[in-house]
């Protein structure tokens, strides 16, 4: 049962991925302005200029339609230059940081710089500025532009603001997981490390210790109270006893 979630489980992480990045391109639209110290390989050249050019072609269908405007393709392609232009200067300061020997994840989705700001500490934990505050604001200002200035411009802005949202919650979501698995593997290491004490260092048979009392040792540590099965704790203690009576067994009783 538990193989079969975990199954689904993947299946599910392989879909979310995959529209995450799709998500990505119309989001570095507003990654490169709204974002401070972007992963270098992040801002790749062959992804602003797609984004660009996304940009340019989406201008064109919405200047030809009929509720387009003559502004909609102009202002998109002022947008997908400062794009282009935006992201190489991020990429160069990531390679001047890399030289000076400055530490920085290749891949990071920057600080917002809207941190700045004295924002409560409830919106900057776990992503939030990043999740959902970001995409908001900018979303709304895609909404001001698309009802007074320009409708492409607007409704371009408005979806790569939603975009933003589903590529940083995907990311969020990929940590989370990235999380459990560090969990998980400390659980398992913690009960393979009682059974190698036990066989190695002949340690007291581990059914002697409760549940309970492995529970009240786990909540005074950092350690995930996994314990063994009981059946196994119990063939232990026998296995033990045993070769203790077979020791007791094997002396000479003449012997001093």
């Amino acid at each position: 049962m538990f193989r079969q979630s975990e199954n689904q489980s993947g299946s599910i992480s392989g879909q979310r991925e995959y529209l995450e990045q799709l998500a990505f391109y119309p989001a570095l639209t507003l990654l490169v302005f709204t974002r401070s110290r972007l992963g270098y390989r992040l801002v790749n050249p062959r992804w602003l200029v797609g984004t660009a050019l996304a940009m340019v072609g989406f201008g064109t269908i919405v200047s030809g339609s009929s509720g387009g405007s003559e502004l909609d393709l102009p202002l998109l392609e002022i947008l997908a230059l400062g794009v282009v232009a935006a992201g190489l200067k991020q990429r160069w300061e990531g390679w001047q940081d890399f030289k000076k020997g400055i530490g920085r994840y290749s891949y990071s989705s920057g600080v917002p710089k809207i941190e700045k700001l004295r924002l409560p500490r409830f919106i900057r934990s776990l992503g939030r500025t990043k999740r959902i505050l970001e995409p908001l604001l900018a979303y709304v200002v895609g909404l001001i532009i698309w009802q007074f200035v320009s409708t492409g411009l607007g409704a371009w802005i408005a979806f790569s603001a939603f975009c933003l949202a589903i590529f940083e919650t995907g990311r969020y979501l990929r940590g989370v997981e990235r999380s459990f698995d560090v969990v998980d593997g400390l659980c398992e290491s913690d009960a393979q490390g009682r059974v190698v004490d036990y066989f190695k260092r002949g340690d007291e048979p581990l059914a002697e210790a409760s549940v309970g009392t492995l529970q009240k040792t786990s909540r005074r540590s950092t350690a995930i109270p996994v314990g063994l099965d009981a059946d196994l704790q119990n063939a232990m203690a026998r296995r033990k006893a045993a070769g203790k009576l077979r020791d007791a067994g094997s002396e000479d009783p003449a012997s001093p």
